[in-house]
């Protein structure tokens, strides 16, 4: 009679936690690691310095787009007084630190920019494996259009 009333409590006390631990379990599990939209700016940054554009010169502003809102978006301008402000208009994969043109079909590697992204793809714990399998294409692509990869200077 006892161990059957020992067995209930223990019963009753599991079905009482099973929430908390499924949800618990499910929370980390599909809690992705993320850069800041700060960190991604820093990313727009390194990719223009070797064009001379630093925080004092230019400008990197954040934008919103609604049509990707999975990814971050910035518009770069400086003082032209001759000419347009604009410098271009980037995107930025926060799961795993790409930086692509945002309005053509191109990536950014290389420079100062991928001595950025190393440290930040270290941090959200990216393995080759893991980076892979988060890879996406950049925003402004059409289905079964070739990406154009940019090295060196911007």
């Amino acid at each position: 009679m006892r161990r059957d009333k020992l067995l209930r409590i223990l019963v009753g006390v599991c079905i009482a936690l099973a929430p908390f631990v499924a949800v618990g379990q499910t929370k980390v599990e599909s809690k992705q690691r993320t850069i800041t939209v700060d960190e991604g700016r820093e990313l727009i940054y390194a990719l223009l310095k070797s064009s001379g554009c630093t925080r004092s010169k230019c400008a990197v502003d954040e934008l919103k787009d609604t049509y990707f809102p999975q990814f971050y978006f910035f518009d770069g301008s400086w003082p032209n007084p001759l000419g347009s402000p604009h410098i271009g208009s980037w995107a930025v994969d926060p799961a795993t630190a790409d930086v692509w043109d945002a309005s053509v079909c191109a990536e950014y590697r290389g420079g100062a920019l991928a001595k950025l992204q190393l440290p930040l793809r270290r941090r959200l714990s990216l393995t080759r494996q893991a980076y892979t399998k988060l890879k996406q294409r950049p925003p402004m692509c059409d289905p079964g259009e070739r990406v154009e990869i940019r090295t060196g200077r911007y």
